[in-house]
């Protein structure tokens, strides 16, 4: 029988209480976009605003990667989306919008 793979094992481990998983997709100006999800526990959620906030003032944006590191300088990204909304406070954000048409 084939041993699993290790991002097969890691995929197959229960959630942290209370977690939520969230999908981003970082839209590159030059580039396919880059698509993940991550599993975040209760601390990180409640930090999350301070953490995309911080993010945004950053000079590159760094995605941890079963076994792999990849690093996106910021004047290369166009836009960030996080699903669900995350119900955090930041700063420079309309809350409450409908996208049209």
């Amino acid at each position: 029988m084939r041993q699993a793979s290790r991002d097969q094992r890691l995929e197959k481990q229960a959630m942290k209480p209370g977690a939520l998983v969230y999908k981003v997709t970082i839209h590159l100006l030059e580039g396919d976009p880059v698509r993940f999800q991550t599993e975040l526990g209760l601390d990180e959620i409640r930090n999350l605003g301070g953490e995309i906030e911080t993010a945004m003032e950053a000079k590159y944006l760094g995605i941890q990667l079963p076994g792999r590191l990849r690093l996106f300088p910021s004047h290369n990204i166009r836009e960030i989306e996080i699903e669900p909304s995350p119900n955090v406070l930041i700063a420079h954000v309309i809350h409450r919008a409908e996208e049209l048409a």
